[in-house]
């Protein structure tokens, strides 16, 4: 399982992380293995990934990576016939997985009439709606994830990143666009540290 991980994704875990996941994993197998069915107290572990989208996103890239693992027959009395394997490991993994650490964080630019004057309120605005630290700056430079503007402004046209025009007073139809454009922007960021290669 942990090679096959490996060989699928782009994230390196420290020693202590992975000594831990890998713990985890080989508990839960043995369960599997010896004890039928007796894996039912993985399932009270608290998911860190407040995003929805985020935590379907692993549960199908689990999905797939079980898909890979059943080819070894001398593992399938493991991998087969066991319905909630994804999800258990999207929830022992997700204890793991750091935003910031294994993803890069969202860095989020503003643009605004009232210039750095408000940036503070939006920065608050933009943290409140979102589970994660988000950067926030004045300076939309080429590295920022998505821009947040009160106006449309010919010079952000020309920019590659997503860009919300919303209410110098967001409201909350603002909000949710924004937390929508934030869960798309991590999942993006997570799909280019996890792929499955088929061909392995």
């Amino acid at each position: 399982f942990m090679r096959t991980l490996d060989e699928n994704s782009s994230i390196r875990l420290k020693d202590g992380d992975y000594n831990d996941l890998y713990l985890n994993i080989v508990n839960l197998h043995t369960r599997i293995l010896f004890f039928k069915g007796e894996y039912k107290d993985f399932q009270g572990i608290n998911t860190r990934f407040l995003s929805k989208r985020l935590e379907t996103f692993f549960s199908r890239f689990f999905d797939e990576l079980l898909i890979i693992l059943r080819k070894n027959k001398r593992f399938s009395s493991i991998f087969e016939g066991n319905s909630n394997l994804a999800n258990i490991y999207t929830m022992l993994f997700s204890s793991t997985l750091r935003l910031g650490e294994h993803i890069p964080s969202i860095k989020v630019g503003v643009v605004s009439l009232y210039g750095d004057r408000r940036i503070d309120y939006y920065r608050r605005v933009i943290q409140f709606c979102w589970f994660e630290e988000v950067e926030v700056t004045i300076d939309p430079d080429e590295t920022v994830d998505l821009i947040v503007t009160d106006r449309n402004y010919d010079e952000l046209s020309e920019k590659k990143c997503p860009i919300l025009v919303w209410n110098e007073q967001p409201s909350v139809r603002d909000i949710d666009r924004l937390t929508e454009l934030l869960d798309s922007v991590l999942i993006y960021k997570v799909q280019e540290r996890f792929w499955i290669n088929f061909a392995n």
